[in-house]
């Protein structure tokens, strides 16, 4: 064979660059359509889980990039997750991942049982918002907790603000998808799919039961609830791919000079940390190209947040999260002694933070320039132009 090789060592590289240039078509659709679901799989934590959780809260300080969107509160089953036992006799956390270690579970329905929150919902902020126009499928790993009631009304919501209710009520928001027939897959995994349109430039997305107890299916069993396992959730854009409409906030229209106060819109962090939410990359990398066309350009950057907890808290973390855009520059070759922090708190908001839309304004990333080159361009270089979506 080593023979052979040798002697038509030439054709079998040709062979080569021809699979490399024309991969198959199968293989490049998977990589072309990608999940923005972040951490679609629950697999990583913001902080390791300790026993059980009994509020909303809760479930947000512990998974990366999901939260409850109400005060209610999801489990978590993973390595080294205790279940307690009163709730562990009644099956709770005996069924093994689809994949990976870790998943979900909600309670969907059993609002007259004995059961503490009967309705509950995870939210994720999207990699990207939805195109209008565009076609999408969302698919999920669901199983449903054993001797637990089968029931309807399993939906999906998407949203361009947070959905955040501080109580435990049903959300009757309308799904784009309703998987609206009694599922029935007691302690055994089964993958649900469906396509929607989007009509909204969406970011967030909910999932849970958005119907009343009267307005859902359910067949009788032993536990008087019923409760859901979910893993592996993606969201995916289907085609024709539409074109993404350019951002009015996109750095490439900020005209650049010294002095001015840029506004970072696109800089997200987790919920109540200074973690950077993937979403923020696009917005880094235009602002990493604008330090990179100027090498003696220096910034101030500036975090501010909302006006929820004690200004203590606040200033500390408003001065983490410029921290963290920070050692994103510094990550990528931006010297650190261009870059200067400051932590504002709830001190200096933009907006009202009497709703979730003007806090969601309040909780934000500035940068000053400090210094820059007179004959630099002020602008990014490069064309605005609408993205492919890809």
């Amino acid at each position: 064979m080593k023979k052979l090789i040798y002697h038509y060592g030439r054709y079998a590289f040709l062979v080569l660059v021809f699979v490399t240039i024309l991969p198959p078509k199968n293989i490049a659709q998977k990589e072309k359509y990608e999940n923005i679901i972040p951490n679609p799989g629950f697999e990583q934590y913001s902080t390791y889980p300790i026993g059980w959780f009994y509020t909303g809260r809760h479930f947000s300080r512990v998974q990366k990039y999901w939260f409850s969107a109400t005060n209610t509160s999801p489990d978590v089953y993973g390595p080294n997750v205790l279940v307690p036992k009163n709730w562990k006799e009644k099956g709770f956390g005996e069924i093994k991942p689809n994949k990976g270690e870790s998943f979900v579970g909600i309670t969907t329905f059993g609002c007259a049982s004995e059961k503490p929150h009967c309705k509950e919902y995870i939210e994720v902020q999207l990699k990207e918002s939805l195109v209008p126009g565009q076609n999408y499928t969302i698919s999920m790993d669901v199983a449903q907790l054993r001797n637990s009631r089968p029931v309807s009304n399993l939906g999906v919501v998407v949203s361009e603000e947070r959905v955040l209710h501080r109580n435990e009520d049903c959300l009757l928001n309308q799904p784009v998808v309703n998987f609206s027939k009694v599922i029935d897959s007691r302690n055994r995994w089964t993958r649900l799919r469906s396509k929607f349109v989007a009509r909204e430039a969406a970011q967030y997305m909910v999932i849970g039961n958005f119907f009343r107890d009267d307005q859902t299916q359910s067949r009788p069993a032993k536990l008087d609830f019923g409760y859901f396992y979910l893993d592996n959730i993606e969201l995916k854009k289907v085609p024709p791919i539409l074109p993404v409409p350019v951002d009015k906030n996109d750095l490439r229209f900020v005209t650049l000079r010294q002095n001015k106060l840029i506004v970072l819109h696109n800089i997200y962090f987790e919920f109540d940390k200074a973690d950077l939410h993937p979403r923020s990359e696009k917005e880094l990398q235009q602002l990493v190209a604008i330090m990179e066309n100027d090498p003696m350009m220096e910034i101030e950057i500036i975090g501010h947040t909302d006006d929820m907890g004690s200004q203590e808290y606040n200033l500390k973390l408003s001065t983490l999260r410029a921290r963290a855009v920070k050692k994103y520059l510094v990550e990528n070759n931006i010297s650190s002694t261009r870059l200067v922090i400051t932590g504002k708190g709830n001190a200096e908001p933009m907006a009202t933070n009497a709703t979730e839309a003007g806090r969601q304004k309040n909780r934000r990333i500035e940068f000053r320039i400090l210094k820059m080159n007179k004959n630099a361009a002020n602008k990014i270089s490069g064309s605005i132009t609408s993205g492919s979506g890809l």
